[in-house]
């Protein structure tokens, strides 16, 4: 039969090893967030590019329809467009990119959680281990 002072240094363990894991899980999931806004924001910016392609092609279209050649003026435009929506492919990504650095801190902040419990564990199972020790077990 176990004593009372076992009983804790027991719960310490398992009390513990659960909040570790817990800790542990969350922090993946932060990890595993972090990937996925990286991903999205590649995917964005990319159908930022295509929307590019598609609109400066319809505008080359409408300039040789209304007989502009597409030099000077013209070319401007179409510069001007491209530049754009690149630049809207770059925000899309660097959004992407910020949500992913706040998942990042968070699960760095998992894992100083989780190296608190680890040595809050340690501390309470020590005082534990003393108190059976003290009491004769």
């Amino acid at each position: 039969m176990c004593t009372g002072a076992e009983l804790a240094l027991i719960a310490t363990a398992v009390t513990t090893t659960a909040t570790v894991g817990s800790i542990g899980a969350q922090q993946i999931q932060s990890e595993n967030q972090a990937e996925l806004a990286r991903q999205q924001g590649e995917v964005d910016a990319a159908a930022k590019r295509r929307q590019a392609a598609r609109i400066i092609g319809k505008q080359r279209t409408l300039l040789a329809k209304a007989g502009v050649q597409s030099r000077g003026t013209a070319e401007d435009i179409l510069t001007e467009t491209a530049a754009d929506i690149e630049y809207e492919a770059i925000m899309a990504r660097y959004g992407q990119n910020l949500k992913a650095s706040a998942f990042d801190a968070e699960a760095r902040m998992r894992n100083i959680e989780q190296l608190g419990s680890i040595a809050s564990g340690f501390v309470d199972y020590q005082v534990a281990k003393t108190q059976m020790q003290k009491a004769g077990g």
